[in-house]
């Protein structure tokens, strides 16, 4: 107020600065205003947007659902959880799939453990006495072979990898792998050969 009432440069200058500063007051005070009612209008599309999202999710359950109907079945009346003429009795079943879940913990422990091709090709080379490279080039040394042959059985039973993306690696055909897997396994078995000592 004093600077209104004073007629100096300086006062003119205060109260210049003054209303400048209630200027850009209002000016900040409109942009909130602005952003306010945008912000505002945003959460009313997203409230129906979400009602919108909701019924479409509410059509796809339906759709999901079967229709009840009336219709005579086709086929065998099964009165059990399978048919025992074709998978065996219960006890079957449950044994195979404890084998195949153990059989898949066993494949991702020992990749977890850091196992995988170079790992066994190590190992393979400690049992053999040779360099981990010479299990991998082609070769009838019989040593070589043995070990090569090692090396695909642990890798297919042991990591899990398909006898195709083996041949891939070792430049071998997967019948061939296979054929290797086979005589691994007898190898593993005759000498009591383990992946893990």
């Amino acid at each position: 107020m004093l600077s209104s009432v004073l007629n100096s440069p300086p006062a003119i200058k205060v109260n210049i600065a003054i209303m400048r500063a209630f200027v850009k007051l209002r000016h900040v005070l409109s942009i909130h205003k602005d952003l306010a009612a945008k912000l505002s209008e945003l959460e009313r599309k997203i409230e129906k947007h979400d009602e919108s999202i909701e019924a479409i999710f509410e059509a796809i359950r339906q759709l999901m659902t079967p229709p009840e109907t009336d219709r005579r079945k086709i086929g065998f009346d099964i009165k059990e959880g399978h048919d025992e003429r074709i998978l065996g009795d219960s006890e079957f079943v449950e044994a195979v799939l404890s084998r195949a879940n153990e059989k898949y913990d066993r494949h991702y422990e020992l990749k977890r453990r850091g196992y995988d091709l170079d790992r066994i090709a190590k190992r393979v080379a400690e049992i053999y006495g040779i360099k981990p490279r010479e299990i991998f080039p082609k070769g009838k040394q019989q040593r070589k072979v043995k070990a090569r042959s090692l090396f695909c059985f642990w890798a297919v039973s042991e990591l899990g990898m398909s006898l195709r993306e083996l041949a891939r690696r070792l430049e071998m055909s997967p019948p061939g792998v296979g054929f290797s897997v086979e005589r691994g396994e007898s190898i593993a078995r005759e000498n009591g050969l383990k992946l893990i000592e």
